[in-house]
């Protein structure tokens, strides 16, 4: 006699997205010259006229981090011979703030003109990932039931015990969040920025014994 009891198991999807909240800036600051001592002062000094330029649109200096800072020499090779051609010190660099449109674009401006010359790129992102994530669990989850009702309808049976729930088999993707355009910086032209949504999608699957309905 056949005991078996007959399941179905149903992968599902789900996506949710929303429009980001805050934005990491992050900037290069590097300088190449022969002599070891000159070329960390010249460094130092177009970090202090990054820090001045942040500081005078209100940005919080204490929230300024050091990501990497080092420097290294350099050389040329040419058939076969090493000539030392100085030392190149970088600096890395990032804040995160609230995203505000009006602000932003003031920040974007002073950098344009700021004598640090760092080159900077911006990350948009949610300051509640967390909600996003969960938000797009319960959508795959429902699409799950919902396509294993209308299968198991189909099939002549209905859903029954719920036998287990897989999630974390495939990594969630995150897409948008970073989308920059930028105009020339002649006549004071601002940088034009228009950022994409945070979307997110996760994969659950799920199983489900069957019974007659």
């Amino acid at each position: 006699m056949n005991t078996r009891i007959p399941t179905i198991q149903i992968e599902g999807r789900g996506s949710a997205s929303a429009a980001p909240d805050q934005v990491t800036l992050s900037f290069q600051i590097q300088e190449r010259t022969r002599d070891y001592t000159d070329c960390l002062h010249r460094l130092a000094d177009r970090v202090h006229h990054l820090r001045a330029d942040l500081l005078s649109v209100g940005l919080p200096l204490q929230d300024l981090r050091t990501g990497h800072l080092g420097i290294q020499p350099q050389y040329a090779f040419h058939e076969g011979v090493q000539t030392f051609q100085g030392y190149e010190a970088r600096q890395h660099l990032t804040i995160r703030i609230p995203l505000d449109q009006d602000r932003l674009s003031e920040i974007l401006a002073v950098l344009g003109r700021s004598e640090s010359k760092a080159e900077f790129n911006l990350q948009f992102g949610l300051a509640d990932q967390e909600s996003l994530r969960k938000e797009a669990l319960t959508r795959a989850m429902a699409q799950c039931r919902q396509d294993a009702e209308v299968l198991a309808s189909a099939a002549g049976m209905a859903l029954d015990e719920l036998v287990e729930i897989r999630y974390g088999s495939e990594p969630h993707r995150m897409e948008g969040g970073l989308h920059v355009r930028m105009s020339a910086m002649k006549d004071e032209a601002p940088l034009v920025v228009d950022p994409e949504d945070i979307r997110i999608e996760i994969q659950v699957t799920a199983s489900w014994q069957l019974s007659a309905p």
